[in-house]
């Protein structure tokens, strides 16, 4: 951001994020999370996904779920 106004971005902070799909056809939610700490920053992601409404067929169409979890340096967290 280019107008801040001279301010800058706490030393310690959270960031969440959270992207659902439309659900007829495939339904996937993706959540992230990046916690910046000098103590301990890590970024932690969680995925789901399912076949939709439109073409569900429930042999082939099975949810499945996908969580990582990856630590950060500090200054990897703030960049």
């Amino acid at each position: 951001m280019d107008d801040r106004d001279d301010q800058k971005p706490p030393e310690i902070c959270s960031i969440a994020f959270t992207d659902a799909s439309d659900r007829s056809y495939n339904a996937v939610d993706s959540n992230y999370f990046l916690r910046v700490d000098p103590k301990k920053s890590y970024l932690a992601y969680a995925r789901s996904w399912a076949g939709g409404m439109v073409f569900f067929n429930f042999v082939h169409d099975q949810p499945a779920f996908d969580f990582r979890f990856c630590e950060l340096t500090y200054k990897e967290a703030r960049h």
